[in-house]
């Protein structure tokens, strides 16, 4: 799949992270910021924002959508990369560490 460029369709999705605000990683954080409909409405372009609970309503949805995951990363196909990880007993300053943006990929709580 050619990568995306901002703007510029790949593989049907439009990458946004070089050109609006709107699609920065750190908008998951908090509110949705503005962003010019408009813009986007002259390339039939849209703006979703997915809810986890959209897609697992209930028990059975979740477990069968972890086992898929845990499939795919036990198979290769998906890699997880532990950038951090943290003794149970540390659980609070891992919480500071990840509010502090100090964290970056996955971190992992060690019993």
């Amino acid at each position: 799949m050619p990568a995306a460029t901002a703007g510029r369709p790949a593989g049907g999705v439009a990458g946004l992270f070089d050109a609006s605000p709107a699609a920065r990683p750190d908008a998951a954080y908090g509110a949705a910021v503005a962003l010019d409909l408009a813009r986007l409405s002259a390339k039939s372009a849209s703006v979703t924002r997915p809810v986890l609970f959209h897609y697992v309503a209930d028990r059975g949805d979740l477990e069968r959508t972890a086992a898929e995951l845990f499939e795919v990363v036990e198979s290769g196909a998906v890699r997880v990369e532990v950038n951090q990880t943290y003794a149970l007993k540390d659980a609070a300053r891992a919480h500071r560490d990840l509010e502090g943006r100090k964290t970056t990929g996955s971190s992992v709580l060690i019993p």
